[in-house]
Parts: structure tokens; C-alpha cells; sequence
């Protein structure tokens, strides 16, 4: 990367209020204690979604079906081993379910699930749930010098400039950042921000989207590292769970 693109990354930041403001304008993986929410997302063969939202030692099971209804379940929950909690329903703390996380997804749901406000316990879903879809983007040491490092946000969309149907966000690890993808609700209004908002600001706006993204089809890439953005110059096409791409000056624009 050059000074142009240095530079570039110095003004990126203002651009984002654009993006975020024209086109609109949380949670980690791993939960346990506090009063950080951390939000799972997965859906199953059906169509139904479930999202587990733990906060401290409570924790809040929503399931949404395809007809638009849904059923929660809440109770006290406990951080296992190997990212499993095992969740006590208020309504019944001996029915206990065991719920299974990897990343910010649901592997498996064990255990009939109680419903808060009574009524028949619902039956879990059998087998491996779909978590949302990943990106994995590689080749991110050597810009390391120029701000592309620590907290980054994914973005993708089907169009420019920029719309996005699906983000994320996840901690650049050395060459590489993996990040979950969630839906960006349609009836989102991207018009709430006064200002122009922090990386932290987007990040958190990002732990408030329910649903995992399990789309399938080509889209541009965003990536936001602290010290600015980059737009993949052609779509990326997104047909397996997780997608790698690479980070380099033929496939990003840094200006």
C-alpha cells in the first residue's frame, strides 16, 4: 500500500458516515458473566430460526417460524465447556436444554424446550443447525502498518453504493479476519445516526440484528479496519458456508 492509500486510509472514517448515512445509518462469541449480551443465531431445515441471547446468567431463547409467529423461552443459563450452556427455563428449571455455540451459531439444540407463558414443550430440532455463513478474508498482515488491524466490520452488497443486505464483525488475528454474517433487517432504518458513527458504534449496531445471513449469491465486499475501507472491485460469490477472500490491490480498491 502507497501513501495514496495511506492517506486514503487516514479519510476513510468520514466516508463511512456517508455509506451508513445514505444507506443507513451487541456481541462476541463466547458468553458467561457480566452484562455483555451475547447473541447465537441459527436456523434449521424448516425455515425456524433460534436466537439465544445470554446476558450475565439469564438467558432469552426466541424461536421464529417461516409463517412469521414466534415462542421464547428464558431462565437462568450456565457457560460449559466448549461454548455449551445449559439453559433452566423459569417455567421449569428441572426440564434443563442444552444448547451448543461455535462463533456467533447454534450447533444443536438438546432437551425439550419450555416455553415461558406454559403450554406443550417444544420439540428441538434434530441434527446440525445452519449458523450464519462466514467470510474469511486472508493477506491482511501487510497492511497492518497502515491501520488494518484489531476490530473490523464485513459488510456485503448486491449493488454500489452501498446498501448492505448482510455485516459482521470480528478481531483481525495476525493475516486474517473471519466474520459471522448477519441479515440486515429490511425495515432497518439507516437514517438513526446524528453523526458520523465509531467503528465501535457499527459493531454494536451489528450485535442488534437478530438473524444469522444464510443467503446464496455474488455480492460486493466491505471491509472496515480501524484506520479506514475497502470495496472488492468485482462481486464475490457466496455459495458454500464459509467464503475466503483474498485482501490485496487486485481485488480491493483502497481509493
Amino acid at each position: 500500500m502507497n501513501k495514496k492509500h495511506s492517506l486514503y486510509f487516514g479519510v476513510a472514517a468520514l466516508l463511512l458516515a456517508a455509506i451508513f448515512t445514505l444507506a443507513g445509518c451487541g456481541d462476541d462469541g463466547g458468553g458467561g458473566g457480566g452484562t455483555t449480551t451475547y447473541i447465537y443465531t441459527s436456523s434449521d431445515a424448516a425455515g425456524n430460526t433460534y436466537i439465544l441471547a445470554v446476558t450475565g446468567d439469564s438467558y432469552e431463547l426466541t424461536i421464529k417460524y417461516p409463517n412469521g409467529t414466534e415462542q421464547k423461552s428464558t431462565g437462568g443459563a450456565v457457560l460449559g465447556e466448549g461454548g455449551a450452556y445449559t439453559l433452566a427455563p423459569s417455567g421449569n428449571p428441572d426440564a434443563t436444554i442444552t444448547v451448543g455455540t461455535s462463533g456467533n451459531g447454534i450447533g444443536g439444540i438438546t432437551g425439550p424446550i419450555t416455553p415461558d407463558g406454559g403450554g406443550d414443550p417444544i420439540t428441538p430440532p434434530t441434527g446440525q443447525l445452519d449458523p450464519a455463513k462466514t467470510i474469511t478474508i486472508t493477506g491482511l498482515a501487510p497492511y497492518a502498518q497502515y491501520g488494518v488491524k484489531g476490530n473490523a466490520v464485513v459488510t456485503l452488497y448486491s449493488s454500489l453504493p452501498y446498501y448492505p443486505i448482510a455485516a459482521g464483525y470480528a478481531n483481525i488475528s495476525g493475516d486474517t479476519v473471519e466474520a459471522a454474517l448477519k441479515s440486515v433487517p429490511s425495515d432497518f432504518d439507516f437514517n438513526d445516526f446524528d453523526e458520523e458513527p465509531s467503528l465501535a458504534e457499527v459493531v454494536n449496531l451489528i450485535k442488534g440484528f437478530p438473524d444469522a445471513w444464510t443467503g446464496s449469491d455474488s455480492y460486493y465486499v466491505m471491509l472496515w479496519a480501524n484506520a479506514g475501507m475497502a470495496t472488492s472491485y468485482n462481486k464475490i460469490s457466496f455459495t458454500t458456508a464459509n467464503t475466503t477472500v483474498e485482501f490485496s490491490e487486485s481485488n480491493f480498491d483502497f481509493d
